[in-house]
């Protein structure tokens, strides 16, 4: 018996209800039940187990952990670390940093050339850095793991309040030849801590660049001091215990760690390819997708409205004075909107239902810049909408709805899978929209697998609950009137 099995037979005992009773209740028969109770049968319907875990009336925290078994049951325990792995990157992604944490007043820099604790280290690090940040021109160079909280608990606030302070950043992703969990989430760990960077990094002033290594060889007993915090005027190089450093201020020894960075990277590939503007994205998109026959996957607040029939729309819409650059958009919708009829690629969307509900009573379309159209009157959201619906209904197209419960979806994201193996994901701020190609190819793959499974998952509600909704919302708005 697993433990999901044994705890949910303690729990229907502690019931006092009967196995017919909770049946009637939940939906499942009698003897699946029982099967359930002998680790026999893994039910793969959320929706009725909702229903049966809510019938024994457990506390919050029983209830909380024999959800968890039951998912964990369901998806095997190696999956389902992955699985929470990923789901904890994307709701993340949601703590923008809109403060600084750069220091107010100028601290002077110890004038030493040892360190042995890790208060004084962080300290010098942070000063450093910041002295560094001050420059019209800084650079900083990083050899570092982010999981790292000292530094980047508060890297990012410099990085997103410096705009002169160029960074470049090496990491080690742990080599996971044999795919297994431990390595994977790892991984995803050390992008949840990047993806920090990315989203501070409003002037495009940070680069990561990755390299593969068994982390606990490289970090801990191979290498005697594997970091380093390189600025025009100093050099940290750490020991792997974090606590150890020698501090070099010689202008000969940073121009050769300069060098031996370089070095370095040019073994590296980098870690995104960034996208700074929306035109640049036109062409991105165009250059890099392959509409073959597969399916494309989108996980934002809002499904992907690009590949419907709306390039007339464009300029009804658009605040562009440049007509050349509004017939370039139309062209580009039309030609994807034909290439998507035409050929047998599926889109799979998952939205929110504030997302949708957005859509339809303000004209919001969280794909586009603020500043590049005026929002859409609600005949035409209803009319998107609608297209949608005869998407579906050509089986072209599918909408599942999010379920906020299980997952907290910012608003703010858009992951779009390119291929089995790409992603391309936006950052929708409020003052600033970043586009970005994540190149990491192993990490990309679990994330476009995830997407590919989400249906499976808990976090989202079947398709056809979700066409009621949008039916609903056709409904609601379809008169017209603002």
């Amino acid at each position: 018996m697993s433990k999901f099995s044994e705890h949910l037979d303690k729990c229907i005992s502690n019931s006092g209800m009967t196995e017919n009773q909770l049946a009637k209740m939940s939906g499942f028969n009698r003897s699946y039940i029982a099967l359930m109770k002998n680790g026999q049968r893994v039910s793969p319907d959320t929706e009725k187990m909702v229903k049966l875990l809510d019938a024994l009336a457990l506390q919050p925290f029983e209830h909380d952990s024999l959800w968890s078994e039951y998912i964990q049951e369901r998806m095997g325990k190696d999956r389902y670390k992955v699985v929470e792995a990923i789901k904890d990157l994307i709701e993340s992604m949601g703590s923008n940093l809109n403060i600084s944490v750069k220091s107010q007043y100028h601290h002077e820099i110890p004038d030493i050339k040892t360190i042995d604790n890790i208060m004084d280290l962080n300290y010098m690090i942070k000063v450093v850095i910041e002295e560094e940040a001050r420059k019209e021109d800084g650079k900083l160079y990083l050899i570092m793991q982010p999981d790292k909280k000292g530094i980047f608990g508060w890297l990012p606030g410099i990085c997103k309040n410096s705009p002169g302070l160029k960074i470049e950043h090496i990491v080690c992703m742990e080599r996971d030849q044999e795919s297994n969990e431990k390595d994977q989430v790892y991984n995803i760990q050390i992008l949840k801590e990047l993806f920090k960077m990315m989203l501070a990094d409003e002037n495009f002033n940070y680069e990561a660049y990755y390299y593969y290594d068994r982390i606990i060889s490289h970090f801990d007993t191979a290498a005697l001091m594997p970091s380093a915090v390189i600025t025009s005027e100093y050099v940290i190089n750490i020991a792997a215990d974090f606590e150890h450093a020698l501090v070099l201020h010689d202008a000969e020894i940073i121009q050769y760690y300069q060098e031996l960075f370089r070095k370095h990277k040019q073994k590296c590939k980098p870690m995104f390819r960034k996208v700074p503007n929306y035109m640049d994205a036109f062409e991105f998109y165009d250059n890099n997708t392959e509409w073959k026959e597969e399916k494309k996957y989108v996980l934002a607040a809002q499904p992907c409205f690009g590949i419907l029939n709306s390039e007339e729309m464009v300029k009804k819409y658009a605040k562009l004075a440049n007509q050349k650059v509004v017939a370039l958009i139309q062209k580009w919708l039309a030609n994807r909107y034909s290439e998507f009829q035409t050929k047998k690629t599926h889109m799979v969307c998952y939205a929110t239902k504030e997302g949708l509900r957005r859509f339809a009573e303000q004209g919001i379309v969280d794909e586009i810049p603020e500043e590049l159209y005026h929002k859409l009157e609600r005949k035409d959201s209803v009319r998107l909408l609608k297209n949608i619906l005869e998407m579906m209904a050509k089986g072209k197209y599918d909408i599942y709805l999010v379920d906020d419960q299980e997952i907290h979806l910012p608003q703010e994201v858009y992951f779009s899978s390119l291929n089995e193996s790409a992603m391309y994901i936006m950052y929708l701020g409020k003052k600033k929209q970043q586009r970005f190609l994540l190149n990491e190819k192993r990490i990309a793959k679990l994330l476009v697998d995830f997407l590919t499974d989400f249906p499976q998952f808990p976090y989202s509600h079947d398709k056809e609950r979700s066409v009621v909704f949008i039916e609903e919302l056709i409904e609601q708005y379809g008169n017209g009137e603002e």
